[in-house]
């Protein structure tokens, strides 16, 4: 499958989006104020890193089902080359073909 490159200017909208969202974390982590100064550095970035998992999460979880949905709901099994009908769920499994 050829490899999609994005342009330097649609990645840097990326990051200023997830930039964008990184503030709002921050303020519903820590309030309107901000963290008070008894909050240390290591707890600022235990806070970001998760919200970097949830959000590398959902962006990855949203790009595979739609890439799935575009597979349709059956494709050549590539050790065979039956046709396939696979369910829509974590861990999709194909039903065996039709004799």
């Amino acid at each position: 499958m050829p490899r999609r490159q994005h342009t330097p200017e649609l990645l840097q909208e990326i990051r200023d989006l997830a930039q964008g969202w990184g503030k709002i974390v921050a303020r519903r982590a820590f309030g309107e104020g901000g963290p008070g100064l008894d909050v240390d550095f290591d707890t600022m970035e235990q806070v970001a890193r998760i919200a970097a998992a949830g959000l590398t999460e959902g962006a990855l979880a949203s790009a595979l089902e739609q890439q799935a949905r575009a597979l349709g709901d059956t494709q050549p099994c590539p050790a065979c080359a039956w046709s396939c009908c696979w369910r829509r769920a974590w861990g999709r499994s194909p039903t065996p073909p039709s004799p």
